[in-house]
């Protein structure tokens, strides 16, 4: 299985002590070196730049198609955004890990499967790994991912608990 990290999902995981649930969606994650340095080198001392630097099992790649990563820099996304979709393209990734809608939604039309941090805690939870989503979701809003209390609801409601546990 082929996946591909953007920074999200990496830091909003590891900032609640969850990036472990990445490598189990996969034996090797690919990040591409925007993504990287944006985790590791601009983001020195917060979450996720320990975790992803000693993380062995993720990859450090570099897009061949500078040209996709211009276009999609053209189209309003961030470097790393943009290397991330663009070696999910190149590669056909099973998986291109993504937070931010505008990403999401421009990988999608590019024919890339999609998950972000709330979906890889889905998967977490329909697999025993993770026995209750409530209390993650609720570390991710204190760790600055804006989540609703409404999205909040419909999904602990998809997997059968209540906002209150």
């Amino acid at each position: 299985m082929i996946v591909v990290a953007d920074a999200g999902p990496l830091i909003h995981l590891a900032a609640i002590g969850q990036l472990e649930l990445i490598h189990r969606l996969s034996p090797e994650v690919l990040v591409p070196q925007a993504v990287f340095d944006e985790v590791v080198v601009v983001g020195a001392g917060l979450a996720g730049a320990a975790e992803v630097r000693a993380a062995s099992w993720i990859r450090v790649v570099t897009p061949t198609r500078g040209d996709v990563v211009a276009a999609l820099l053209g189209s309003g996304l961030h470097l790393g955004e943009s290397q991330a979709i663009a070696v999910a393209v190149e590669l056909g990734a099973d998986r291109l890990l993504i937070d931010e809608r505008q990403g999401r939604l421009t990988a999608e039309a590019m024919g890339v499967a999609v998950v972000g941090s709330i979906g890889i805690l889905i998967a977490a939870k329909v697999r025993g790994e993770v026995p209750a989503l409530a209390p993650h979701l609720y570390a991710l809003r204190a760790s600055g991912l804006w989540l609703s209390d409404g999205l909040i609801a419909s999904v602990l409601s998809s997997v059968g608990e209540t906002a209150g546990g």
